[in-house]
């Protein structure tokens, strides 16, 4: 019997592909391949004239047909945003921190909101994505502070912020405060800076983008900044109070969660408020933002400080500064975890680095004949692996101070006085380049 190849075809339409760009999508064309397949099939011997440019003429080749995009499919923007209005709401974010940030919760009175900042959606980079705008006044008002977002993805970049005024019909984009104006550029999609005009107490000064500043007179500038004030006031976008009814309006089609979220994205849904954590903080085995940042006292309040690999797993966990050092959050099994919190005056929380490798770090530095640094480092299951302890005792101090003839110790051995300062220093001077 002799065995004759039969060529088949199958086709496969590669998905279409959002290539998300900092603000905006540009999607890919689908395109066809081929995945050609060889089949052997028994042949009787009387088939042995049959040729394989005879079968494929018998094969019909299946119509390629293009995959459309869902059409309940959420814009990434819209998840952007209304992360970033919630937890504004939820007094993560400051609505404006220009020269000084101020939260949502400094438009309540007892408790109630008596007034409101206000947002609008506006696209001034011409992408089909708006830009996030979000205004601590009436806007109108000269007075008024602003906050303006670029969409990066399912997040965003740090806003502009101050005055603002925006000239529809040079595509530019003015912020800033008093004391310096910046002027914003679109390009390809992007704002970004172009020049500023800076008033120095009695000197002027004009930069622009990759160049030095340049000493420009009083007039100069003075004419620049009527230029702005002309704009101000004229955004001509539709601006709506903030509020979480409103929020809730807006992006009513954004699902609460993917499938398989990300700890980034478990994250921001628990900052939005859209999703709860578990733990033991006050008690309470799950909780959410609100209960972190709206405390019966402004001192117990929670904000977000950012992220850092606390347990050396590879993923960020989530900071948040508050009382008694704040609290680190972790995500398994998609969820938000607690994975510690400060423990009162005599366990001060912090993040140290020991050996290139991250331990969380409960303090007791504020009581009398002793310095204490208690080290955990852990793994990425919520488990303590290994610890040890820093420490300075010199409870018999008359002035309640250390030196070379107290007690130090590291790592369950004694140490002196200039290794205890050495290694107390260095545990976090990681830190002085921030979290990310």
């Amino acid at each position: 019997m002799k065995k004759t190849r039969i060529w088949t075809y199958s086709y496969t339409i590669l998905a279409t592909a959002l290539l998300l760009s900092a603000c905006g999508g540009v999607e890919q064309t689908p395109t066809a391949t081929n995945n050609v397949s060889e089949e052997v099939i028994d042949s009787d011997d009387k088939q042995e004239d049959i040729v394989e440019e005879e079968v494929n003429e018998n094969i019909e080749e299946e119509p390629i047909e293009e995959e459309s995009q869902d059409a309940g499919q959420t814009d990434d923007w819209k998840i952007a945003y209304a992360n970033c209005l919630n937890k504004i709401i939820n007094n993560v974010e400051p609505i404006c921190d220009s020269l000084e940030a101020f939260y949502y919760d400094s438009y309540k009175e007892n408790g109630v909101l008596k007034n409101t900042p206000f947002y609008a959606l506006l696209d001034m980079t011409g992408d089909d994505v708006p830009e996030l705008i979000i205004s601590a006044r009436e806007p109108g008002d000269s007075w008024a502070e602003y906050s303006v977002y670029q969409a990066e993805g399912r997040s965003y970049g740090p806003p502009l912020t101050g005055v603002f005024a925006w000239d529809k019909d040079e595509k530019l984009i003015y912020c800033g405060h008093d004391m310096s104006i910046e002027v914003y550029k679109v390009d390809n999609g992007r704002i970004v800076f172009s020049e500023s005009y800076a008033d120095y107490d009695g000197t002027w000064e004009y930069e622009a983008a990759g160049k030095d500043p340049v000493s420009v007179s009083e007039s100069d500038y003075n004419a620049f900044i009527d230029k702005v004030n002309a704009l101000r006031g004229n955004i001509g976008a539709d601006f709506v109070p903030l509020t979480a009814e409103n929020v809730e309006k807006e992006f009513a089609d954004i699902p609460d969660i993917s499938d398989e979220p990300s700890s980034f994205e478990l994250f921001d849904a628990f900052l939005a408020g859209r999703i709860s954590a578990e733990g033991h903080f006050n008690g309470m085995e799950t909780f959410y933002i609100s209960d972190l940042t709206n405390m019966d006292e402004e001192w117990l309040d929670f904000r977000f400080s950012g992220y850092v690999d606390a347990d050396n797993d590879g993923e960020d966990e989530l900071v948040m500064d508050g009382p008694y050092g704040g609290l680190i959050l972790d995500t398994r099994d998609g969820k938000v975890l607690e994975l510690a919190e400060g423990e009162g005056t005599a366990g001060v929380l912090d993040i140290a680095k020991l050996d290139n490798e991250f331990w969380i770090v409960h303090q007791d530095t504020s009581h009398g004949g002793r310095q204490i640094y208690v080290l955990d480092k852990y793994n990425g299951k919520g488990e303590i692996v290994e610890s040890t302890s820093l420490g300075a005792e010199y409870w018999d101090s008359p002035d309640d101070q250390y030196d070379e003839n107290s007690v130090f110790y590291f790592k369950d051995k004694p140490i002196s006085m200039e290794e205890f300062e050495r290694i107390r220093d260095g545990l976090f001077m990681w830190q002085n380049s921030g979290f990310n």
